[in-house]
C-alpha cells in the first residue's frame, strides 16, 4: 500500500510540475539563437592538363586510351547559380619541327560524368575560342561535386609530317553563360 501510495505521489508531483518547466523551457529557448554561415565553394581541380599523342604518322588518328577516360575535371559550388565548363588550347600545339597542324584536327569528348548537368556528346574539335563542354544542373549548383571524365583524339591528315604531337588544355569553370 506504501508503495502504491508512493508511486501516486511521484506521478502527481511530475503531472503537477511538468507544466511549468515546460514553460520554463520555452522561455529558455526563445532567448537562444543559433546562426551557421556557409562560405561559397566555387571551385575546379584537375588531374591532368597535359594531352600528349606521342609519336603519330601522316593520316593516322590516335584517340588516348580508347577504352577509359584520359582524365577527370572536379567542379564543386554552392553559390545556387548556373555554372559552365569550357575547354580551350593554350600555347602552341606541340608539332614536330615544320609540322603545321590545325587545332581542329585534336578533338575532345565527354565520355562520362556523375554530375546533373547537361554534357555535350560526341566528338567536338578543338577552336580557337573556348568550347562549352558542360552546364550545371540543380544538383551541381547546390554544392554537389560534379566530376567530368574527357578523352581526346588526333586525326592528323595525310599532308602533315610524322613525329610527337600534344597540346595543353585550358579548363575554365565559370558563371557567365
Amino acid at each position: 500500500m506504501k508503495k502504491i501510495l508512493a508511486a501516486l505521489l511521484i506521478c502527481a508531483f511530475f503531472l503537477t510540475f511538468k507544466p511549468l518547466e515546460y514553460v520554463h523551457s520555452e522561455e529558455l529557448y526563445r532567448e537562444m539563437y543559433a546562426s551557421v554561415v556557409v562560405k561559397p565553394t566555387f571551385k575546379l581541380s584537375l588531374d591532368n592538363a597535359n594531352i600528349n599523342f606521342g609519336y603519330v604518322g601522316p593520316g593516322k588518328s590516335v584517340e588516348l586510351y580508347p577504352e577509359k577516360n584520359y582524365n577527370e575535371i572536379k567542379c564543386v559550388s554552392n553559390k545556387g547559380a548556373k555554372w559552365y565548363l569550357r575547354l580551350s588550347v593554350i600555347g602552341d600545339i606541340v608539332a614536330p619541327r615544320g609540322g603545321n597542324v590545325a587545332i581542329d584536327c585534336f578533338k575532345w569528348m565527354i565520355t562520362s560524368s556523375t554530375g546533373d548537368g547537361v554534357t555535350e556528346r560526341g566528338w567536338h574539335s578543338f577552336t580557337e575560342s573556348p568550347a562549352e563542354a558542360y552546364e550545371s544542373g540543380p544538383n551541381d549548383m547546390a554544392g554537389e561535386e560534379a566530376t567530368i571524365r574527357l578523352k581526346y583524339k588526333l586525326d592528323l591528315p595525310k599532308n602533315s609530317l610524322g613525329g610527337n604531337y600534344g597540346l595543353k588544355v585550358l579548363y575554365t569553370m565559370t558563371e557567365a553563360p
